[in-house]
């Protein structure tokens, strides 16, 4: 069943994210900026892994890559949704939901904006559960799989300091999770990402 998230009751989550969250996942500061920005542009939405059950379609993660301790971070709310149009252009498919990579006090908002704009949910499912060091730790698994093949975009940096970066890479999770972190650093330090 689809929901709408209640905008009054977001900082339960906010701050069970920050203070549960296992690792990485941003900041408290950075989660309500997300979370400001969303509800600005409409109301995300959620729905039960149990709803999809039969249904055939992409699934979106969506995550952020960089260095916390980096000072150029540089990420705007619109390359949220620039990483789903790369994605979507390059598999010819519209996501039928979006899935956040991790709990954290940024990171479990990771899909917000999407959904805001689009229309289309997140799921209420687990992907990774906490932060990763590196992509294949975080790829579900599905780094094991013999001959698959993954699709990555990229977006972030700072177009005054030209650090602004927009990046498709398709290839093994091995070998696009590095290009991505590649990518995180010449953007200064954070790109957000979707796969």
């Amino acid at each position: 069943m689809k929901r709408k998230i209640e905008e009054s009751k977001i900082h339960a989550l906010l701050y069970g994210s920050a203070i549960l969250g296992g690792g990485g996942g941003g900041s408290f500061k950075a989660g309500e900026e997300t979370i400001k920005a969303a509800f600005k542009i409409g109301n995300p939405i959620i729905i039960d892994i149990e709803d999809l059950y039969g249904e055939k379609g992409l699934i979106i993660t969506t995550s952020a890559v960089g260095a916390p301790a980096s000072k150029e971070q540089f990420v705007k709310s619109e390359d949220y949704n620039k990483i789903i149009e790369l994605i979507e252009k390059e598999t010819g498919e519209k996501p039928i939901a979006f899935i956040t990579n991790e709990i954290g006090g940024e990171s479990t908002f990771n899909a917000f904006i999407q959904s805001a704009k689009t229309g289309i949910p997140m799921l209420d499912a687990a992907c990774n559960g906490r932060a990763h060091p590196l992509g294949t730790m975080g790829a579900m698994g599905l780094n094991e799989k013999k001959d698959y093949v993954t699709v990555q975009t990229a977006v972030g940096g700072n177009p005054d300091l030209e650090n602004y970066i927009e990046m498709v890479v398709k290839g093994s999770v091995a070998k696009t999770s590095s290009l991505i972190r590649s990518a995180a650093v010449q953007a200064g330090g954070l790109v957000v990402v979707a796969r």
